[in-house]
């Protein structure tokens, strides 16, 4: 597996949870006090350093929406003062592209502000990603969406039972070879029946790990029980999470954590294929099925030897490059140490004894123990 690495802020946070083995109450405190914690505007400003990014935003957005400067001024302020982010995709994509990003820094804004990365079964993301990577503007890649047919294409719901089973990392192995506009139409054309706005491969890996938690194995002799979404939801996904839709007098770290936190008509809509499946899901799914039981706990014996030497440290930089893979699989931004949800998720990777998803719990309870 290749090396991790992290930034000076996320380094701060990783030492706290590579150092001795810590309480629940401490990972709070630290998170409530020591912890550095990337902002959108934090991200913002590592993808376009410098003075003038205020000042490209406010200029930009007003232009692509015709919005009062001032009004857009305050948008922007709030952004990069860390109080909240764009409530829209769209909003993030005008961002990206008039912060000429490219498609490294759309991922950063991107996954710190609504989890997923690029979606490269969805038509319109696609020539977004295609006019990124050339260096295009959004009013061109406005007329792309035109040319190329994707327009019509994205407009166009392909039902979840007739679409083709087609992952992004096939769409997305095709596409990097597309270097011209021409060559983009007949990617198009030549792939009409493969798109979609869901993911395909997340929704493989949620439907397989839910399976697990609905139909568990039996004891000999004793027959299989079925067990219903709101049973598994009330026995594994509560973790202690407050069930008040209000955000009011929760702290900023509570909020992060608690955003997109699945309930049973999350967990059917996503089964029914009316929902998509969220990072926060899946990344839970994970949890509670221990890493699928770290992985059927190595895939052969030499590996499951190696496994077992491991230390604790080691044992843990393993798990975050397999849930980072995992995550990279499904279109979805990798763990950051520097944001509070993920960060919890370190420290429950790290249990051994207790396991994960009793470690999430705790950690859960006493971040919300006064809400």
């Amino acid at each position: 597996m290749a090396r991790l690495e992290f930034t000076s802020m996320s380094g701060v946070n990783m030492d706290f949870i590579m150092s001795e083995d810590k309480s629940a109450r401490q990972i709070v405190e630290f998170l409530n006090s020591e912890a550095s914690v990337r902002s959108f505007g934090d991200t913002l400003r590592s993808v376009c350093p410098g003075e003038e990014l205020s000042r490209r935003l406010i200029k930009g957005l007003s232009r692509l929406n015709a919005e009062d400067e001032g009004s857009v001024s305050r948008k922007v302020r709030n952004w990069l003062n860390g109080k909240n982010v764009p409530k829209d995709r769209e909003t993030l994509f005008q961002i990206c592209f008039i912060l000429e990003a490219g498609l490294e820094g759309t991922a950063k804004i991107l996954g710190m502000a609504e989890e997923n990365n690029i979606h490269y079964r969805n038509p319109k993301e696609l020539v977004y990603a295609y006019a990124l990577k050339m260096g295009r503007s959004y009013e061109q890649a406005q007329a792309l969406l035109q040319y190329t047919g994707a327009a019509e294409l994205a407009g166009a719901a392909v039902p979840a039972a007739e679409s083709t089973a087609v992952y992004t990392e096939q769409i997305r192995a095709d596409f990097e070879m597309v270097d011209n506009d021409d060559a983009l139409a007949a990617f198009f054309r030549e792939n009409r029946d493969k798109f979609g706005h869901l993911h395909n491969t997340a929704f493989k890996v949620f439907d397989t790990l839910l399976a697990r938690l609905k139909h568990p194995e039996s004891m000999a002799g004793v027959k299989e029980e079925v067990y219903s979404v709101d049973d598994v939801v009330d026995a594994y996904f509560r973790m202690g999470m407050p069930m008040t839709k209000k955000s009011g007098g929760f702290s900023l770290c509570q909020r992060v954590v608690k955003k997109y936190w699945p309930g049973s008509k999350n967990i059917i809509h996503i089964q029914n294929r009316r929902e998509d499946v969220s990072r926060k899901v899946l990344i839970l799914l994970a949890l509670i099925t221990e890493l699928a039981d770290e992985l059927a706990a190595g895939e052969d014996e030499e590996m499951y030897d190696i496994l077992c030497e491991e230390d604790e440290q080691q044992r843990l930089l393993r798990l975050i490059q397999e849930m980072n893979a995992l995550l990279e699989d499904c279109g979805m931004s990798h763990l950051d140490p520097c944001c509070p949800f993920d960060f919890l998720v370190i420290y429950a990777m790290r249990g051994t004894e207790e396991g994960m998803s009793a470690r999430m719990e705790a950690v859960i309870r006493q971040l919300f123990a006064e809400a």
